[in-house]
């Protein structure tokens, strides 16, 4: 899809740069002071993307927008579980990432989960810890701190569709 192709989409939507963790360069994309998702677009600019810009990524931390398995953005943790299956929770210091057994991809695109931590919380995952103050975890094979196991209370902040690149 291209950036035309949205704005015929969503006609009466505002386009800002801003940024999201992981994302430094991401267009935002607004009806009235409602944040609908973000995207992000190639080739990648210091200025709005042309209408001619392909959309590489589509980011939402919206609650209407919801999987055909009825999740989204703030849905508790042990719900997306039901629906996707065993998780695997993944923290950096730019973010918080879940990988379900059955995630929800295909061979145009990628799905991913970005996770809340519960309120007063660092981290939405149990993580093994060498120096939780410096965010210093027991690293996995992916460089990535790693856990199956996640804190009550931690929902999905952004669900990520993109294509495979």
């Amino acid at each position: 899809m291209t950036v035309g192709e949205l704005k015929k989409l969503y006609p009466q939507a505002s386009y800002r740069l801003s940024s999201l963790p992981d994302l430094p360069s991401v267009v935002a994309v607004s009806e009235g002071s409602e944040n609908l998702f973000y995207f992000l677009a190639v080739p990648q600019s210091e200025h709005l993307p042309s209408d001619e810009a392909v959309i590489q990524l589509l980011v939402t931390g919206n609650s209407r927008y919801k999987t055909d398995l009825g999740i989204g953005p703030e849905s508790d943790l042990p719900e997306v579980v039901r629906a996707y299956g065993a998780v695997k929770v993944y923290y950096s210091s730019d973010a918080e990432y879940a990988q379900f057994s059955k995630q929800p991809n295909s061979k145009q695109s990628g799905m991913s989960f970005w996770l809340q931590p519960p309120t007063g919380e660092k981290t939405a995952g149990k993580y093994s810890w060498k120096d939780v103050k410096k965010n210093l975890c027991v690293e996995a094979k992916s460089g990535f701190c790693e856990s199956e196991d996640f804190k009550s209370g931690s929902k999905l902040r952004y669900i990520a569709i993109g294509g495979r690149y």
